[in-house]
């Protein structure tokens, strides 16, 4: 049986028919430990930011406290794929699933890192929720948290099941809730917050009057020279 000791370099050549030997002797798998083991980094990683950072706050998002109380049973799920065997998880029908879950997982903590660098800048004044919405119509790659983590339990339960393994009940609870939560911004919200951020420049002459709606967005200028400037807020009013 494979060890964990086995991922740090190793690459495994592909299994291939007899047949196409010749033709395909260039390829080689990526060690798919060293995959699920990098996977595992990346949820440590988030879990390590929940400490640091997204306790410190009051309230968060359902999504986020429900992927709090996940982390554990996913960490340790982690655990238990890392110690499969090897040679099992090169198969043709396994290896897809490994190189899935950790893009899975690269995409989750690329999610968190995001939030993180957004909540810092704001000097931890606006909520994780508004922070979260910032970067989610800011950064359209971005992948909603809640679904992220759905995925990545998702192949995690698909290499047990493929690998014909017992898929731990834990998992399948945590699946079952996850499919659930529903996020907490709503596509009129990444519009509005899309609009806000777009900076623009208002001019206005003297004696005009202006009209601006704000949606708490940043990098608006406006040259009022002697006209009035009225404004309709529907954020915090800087």
């Amino acid at each position: 049986m494979a060890t964990k000791m086995d991922v740090d370099t190793e690459t495994f050549e592909a299994r291939e028919d007899p047949v196409n030997v010749k033709k395909n002797t260039s390829k080689t798998k990526e060690n798919p430990l060293k995959l699920i083991w990098s996977a595992g980094e990346d949820i440590k990683k988030i879990s390590a930011q929940y400490e640091s950072q997204l306790d410190h706050f009051s309230k968060l998002p359902n999504e986020f406290a429900q992927i709090k109380e996940c982390l554990p049973m996913v960490q340790s799920t982690f655990s238990i794929v890392e110690d499969l065997d090897g040679k099992i998880l090169l198969e043709d029908t396994i290896y897809p699933l490994t190189t899935k879950l950790k893009d899975e997982a690269t995409a989750l903590q690329t999610t968190f890192g995001e939030l993180s660098k957004e909540v810092e800048k704001t000097n931890r004044k606006k909520s994780i929720l508004d922070c979260y919405r910032i970067i989610l119509s800011t950064s359209p790659t971005l992948c909603r948290v809640e679904i992220g983590m759905q995925e990545l339990l998702g192949s995690l339960e698909n290499i047990f099941t493929t690998a014909k393994y017992n898929t731990p009940s834990e998992l399948k609870g945590a699946i079952d809730k996850m499919s659930e939560v529903k996020s907490s911004v709503s596509d009129e919200d990444l519009k509005k917050t899309g609009e806000a951020k777009a900076n623009f420049t208002q001019h206005n002459a003297s004696g005009a009057t202006g009209y601006q709606n704000h949606f708490d967005g940043q990098g608006h200028h406006i040259n009022a020279g002697g006209g009035t400037i009225v404004y309709h807020y529907n954020g915090t009013k800087p």
